[in-house]
C-alpha cells in the first residue's frame, strides 16, 4: 500500500522536490494527474482548544440511492445536501435542540434509505435521528444510551435502523484503578414508529462500525479496544462468526472501518495496527492483507493508518482515507495491487463512491469535502528492459536524459534488477559526456545509490552517496541550496543503517541548511529537528535532546494545523518526557507525559508507554475526545 522507509530511497524521497513537504509512496507522482471536480467548503471547523491537529470539520459523508444527493455530516452540528453533479449546495439540516455555537452535536455517521427520501444520522449526543429530506426536519430521535452514536446504518430493504448502543456497568475495582467498563450493542429499530425490534449484546465498547451486507443477510460491526469484526444474523440476533486478525499496535486496538463489496461476498477491515484485510464472509479467511507498517524500530516513519473504507459498485477499486496523511490510497483489491495516492491535504475523516461508481467523495478534518472521477488506472505493466536498451543509439546525451524517467518507473514497480541496468547505463553516458565532475553526474549516482539500497547492497549504497556529495559539495559550494538533497540521502542513509553518531553529524548540516534557504521554523526542519532528538537519545546526549526538541516542539505545533497525523507532536512530548527522566527530572517527566497522554486521547482509547519493564496504562475515563 504505501512503501517502508529503509535507506536511500532517493528517486521517490530525496529528489529536488526534497524541499517540498511530500510523503514517501512509490506512486505519489500519479496522484498529481488526478484532480478533483469540486472542493466543497462544507462546514465550520471546531478547533481543539490546545493542539491544531485535533481540529475538526467534515465526519461523515454518504450518497443517495440514485447519486444525485451527496450528503456531508460536521463537526458543527450541520449536515449539509449537495447536487452530486454540480457542487452546488441544497440544504442545511440542522438538529437545533442539541446543536449550538459553544457545544455542537457533531454529525459522525450518515445512511440514506432505499427511497432516497430519507436520511438517518449519528451524534456525538445520546441521539440518532431519522430526517425527512422533503421537509428537511427530524421526524424520528432515538435515545441511544451512548455518549456518541458514531455508527448508524439503514438496512438495504428499509426495514430497519440500526445505531450503536450501550449499558453502563461500573466495576468497583475498576472504579478505583480509574476505568469503567460498559457493555456496547446495536439497537434495531422501525424508523417509522421507532419501536425497537432486537438488541443485539456482544461487545465491551463503544461500536464504532455498522455496515449492512448488500443482499441485507449479514449486519457487520466492529468496536473499539477489540480487533475482530463481528457478522450476526441481525434477523435472530446470532453471532455467525467473528474474523479475527487485526492486532494491537502501539498500545491502540480496535477497528476503525468496515464495508462490504457489492455482491457481499468480501468484507474489508482496517484497523489501528496499520493493515487494511479482506476477508471470506462465508468461510471468515483472511484473503488479503494490506500493510503498511514499517517493519524497523524508527519511532519517526510514516505510517499508514485508515479511518475509512469504500468500495466501488463494481468492485474494482478500495478507496482508503487515512487518518494519519491526509492521503487516499485507491487499491485494486482483486489484484492486490496500489493505483493511486490522491492528495487530500487534511486528515481523511470519511470516504464514498457514488452508486453509479462514477464519483468519489472525501471528507476530511479542515473542513472540506472533495469530489473526484473515479477514473483510476492500473499502472501499466513496463516491458522487458533489455527491449529497450538495445535500441540504444551510440549513447548519447539526449538517450540518458530520456531513461531517467523510464529507471524511476522500474523502481516504483520495484523491478529493482532492471533498474539497475539502466542506472548503470545512463551513468556511462553522462561521465563520458558530461565529465566526472558534472552535477548530473552526482544525481545520477544518488539515485543509483537507491537501486543499491533496494537490492540490499549497503556498502555500495554508501559509496555512491558519498560520492555523489563529494562531487556536489566541489561544485556548488558546501553552503548551497542543491547540497540538501545530498545531505539529506546520507542523513537518511545513516539513520535508516542504525549509525547514530553519522546520521547526527549529517542531520545537523541538513537543519542547518534548510535553515538558512527555507526558513528557521519551516515544518522541515521541525520535522527534521525531532528526529534529530531521537538519535541524539540513541547516543545517549540528554542536553542536546532536550535542546531540538524543544525547539522542535513549537514549530511542529504551528505548522501541522492538522494536515497530517497528531503523532509527530505527542512522540516529541514523550521524547521530552524520557529525556527529562534520564536526566532526572521526573516532576517535568511527568508534565511532558501528561501533555503527550491527553494528545492522544483526543484520537483514541488509550496510550501505553513502557518503562522499565512495565506497562504503563493512561485510559480516558469519560470517554469523550472533547474534555481533552
Amino acid at each position: 500500500m504505501i512503501k517502508n522507509i529503509r535507506i536511500g530511497l532517493w528517486t521517490r524521497i530525496i529528489m529536488p522536490a526534497v524541499l517540498l513537504a511530500s510523503i514517501p509512496s512509490a506512486s505519489w507522482s500519479l496522484a498529481q494527474t488526478y484532480k478533483y471536480l469540486f472542493r466543497l467548503e462544507a462546514h465550520r471547523v471546531i478547533p481543539h482548544k490546545k493542539y491544531p491537529q485535533l481540529d475538526k470539520g467534515v465526519m461523515a459523508v454518504a450518497f443517495s440511492p440514485d447519486g444525485r444527493l451527496l450528503a456531508s455530516g460536521g463537526a458543527d452540528g450541520i449536515i449539509v445536501l449537495w447536487d452530486a453533479s454540480s457542487g452546488k449546495s441544497l440544504r442545511k439540516l440542522i438538529g437545533t435542540e442539541e446543536t449550538t455555537a459553544v457545544k455542537p452535536s457533531e454529525v459522525t455517521s450518515l445512511a440514506f434509505s432505499r427511497d432516497g427520501t430519507k436520511l438517518v444520522s449519528g451524534h456525538y449526543n445520546v441521539n440518532a435521528k431519522v430526517w425527512d429530506l422533503s421537509q428537511g426536519r427530524v421526524i424520528m430521535t432515538f435515545r441511544t444510551g451512548t455518549p456518541y452514536s458514531r455508527a448508524v446504518a439503514v438496512s438495504p430493504l428499509d426495514s430497519m435502523v440500526a445505531f450503536a448502543s450501550w449499558e453502563p456497568e461500573l466495576h468497583p475495582e475498576k472504579f478505583l484503578a480509574g476505568r469503567f467498563s460498559r457493555k456496547a450493542g446495536i439497537v434495531l429499530a422501525d424508523p417509522l414508529t421507532g419501536d425497537v425490534r432486537r438488541t443485539i449484546w456482544g461487545h465491551q465498547d463503544d461500536v464504532r462500525c455498522i455496515v449492512f451486507s448488500p443482499n441485507a443477510e449479514i449486519m457487520a460491526t466492529a468496536s473499539a479496544n477489540d480487533n475482530s469484526v463481528y457478522l450476526w444474523d441481525h434477523r435472530t440476533g446470532r453471532l455467525i462468526r467473528k474474523l479475527i486478525g487485526h492486532k494491537e499496535q502501539d498500545g491502540h486496538d480496535g477497528i476503525t472501518s468496515v464495508a462490504f463489496l457489492s455482491d457481499g461476498s468480501i468484507i474489508a477491515s482496517a484497523g489501528y495496527d496499520y493493515t487494511v484485510r479482506l476477508w471470506d464472509t462465508k468461510t471468515g479467511r483472511t484473503l488479503k492483507i494490506f500493510s503498511s507498517i514499517d517493519d524497523t524500530e524508527n519511532h519517526f516513519t510514516y505510517e499508514f493508518r485508515t479511518e475509512a473504507l469504500a468500495f466501488s459498485p463494481d468492485g474494482t477499486r478500495l478507496a482508503c482515507g487515512s487518518g494519519t496523511e491526509g492521503v487516499v490510497y485507491i487499491l485494486n483489491p482483486k489484484s492486490g495491487n496500489f493505483v493511486v495516492a490522491l492528495n487530500v491535504t487534511a486528515r481523511v475523516t470519511s470516504v464514498a463512491f457514488s452508486p453509479d461508481g462514477r464519483l468519489l467523495a472525501v471528507g476530511s478534518n479542515d473542513g472540506y469535502v472533495g469530489l473526484w472521477e473515479n477514473k483510476f488506472k492500473d499502472p501499466v505493466p513496463l516491458p522487458p528492459v533489455e527491449n529497450i536498451l538495445k535500441h540504444i543509439d551510440g549513447g548519447k546525451l539526449e538517450e540518458a536524459n530520456r531513461l531517467v524517467g523510464l529507471a524511476q518507473e522500474y523502481m516504483n514497480h520495484e523491478q529493482y534488477k532492471d533498474a539497475e541496468k539502466i542506472w548503470k547505463q545512463i551513468l556511462e553516458i553522462r561521465q563520458r559526456e558530461l565529465g566526472m565532475d558534472h552535477p548530473k553526474v552526482a544525481e545520477t549516482l544518488a539515485e543509483f545509490a537507491d537501486v543499491d539500497a533496494a537490492l540490499g547492497d549497503v556498502r555500495k549504497a554508501e559509496m555512491r552517496l558519498k560520492r555523489a556529495y563529494g562531487i556536489a559539495e566541489r561544485f556548488h559550494g558546501q553552503d548551497a541550496k542543491p547540497l540538501i538533497q545530498y545531505v539529506a540521502g546520507l542523513a537518511w542513509f545513516y539513520n535508516g543503517q542504525r549509525n547514530s553518531t553519522e546520521a547526527a553529524k549529517y542531520y545537523e548540516q541538513m537543519i542547518a541548511l534548510k535553515s538558512k534557504w527555507l526558513a528557521p521554523d519551516d515544518e522541515q526542519v521541525g520535522r527534521d529537528l525531532f528526529t534529530l532528538g531521537f538519535i541524539y537519545f540513541r547516543l545517549k546526549r540528554y542536553s542536546d535532546a532536550e535542546k531540538v526538541f524543544q525547539r522542535a516542539l513549537p514549530i511542529l505545533e504551528k505548522r501541522l494545523e492538522g494536515r497530517l497525523r497528531d503523532s509527530n507532536v505527542s512522540e516529541l512530548l514523550f521524547g521530552l518526557s524520557d529525556v527529562c527522566e534520564q536526566m532526572g527530572r521526573p516532576e517535568e517527566a511527568s508534565i511532558y507525559f501528561s501533555r503527550a497522554a491527553a494528545l492522544v486521547k483526543g484520537n483514541h482509547w488509550r496510550v501505553y508507554r513502557k518503562k522499565k519493564g512495565e506497562k504503563r496504562t493512561i485510559d480516558q475515563k469519560w470517554g469523550d475526545p472533547n474534555s481533552y
